[in-house]
């Protein structure tokens, strides 16, 4: 049996994050989140179950550098205190 890809969607639980985890779910990878709320509702932890029926896992807040760098091999880019605007507009802004 093929193992599933588990895909790791940082600011999972705001509103365009909560729903790629959503269309991955139904897609059938494995999802974890990582998500420190700042932007977000606790709530989203429910309702992504009710919509999906899968107690999505929410690991570590994406602002504890510590945390976050045990999830990954390579260093992280930390997009946690930023709009999806500035994002776009400075894509390596977190990378220093």
């Amino acid at each position: 049996m093929a193992q599933v890809p588990h895909i790791l969607c940082s600011g999972g639980a705001w509103y365009i994050g909560s729903h790629i985890v959503v269309k991955l779910l139904e897609s059938g990878f494995r999802v974890s989140v990582m998500d420190n709320f700042m932007n977000s509702s606790e709530k989203v932890k429910d309702r992504l179950t009710e919509i999906t029926g899968v107690d999505v896992p929410f690991n570590v807040d994406m602002c504890d550098e510590a945390g976050g760098a045990s999830l990954f091999s390579a260093k992280p880019i930390w997009y946690s205190k930023t709009t999806l605007q500035e994002q776009c507009l400075q894509p390596l802004r977190g990378t220093d």
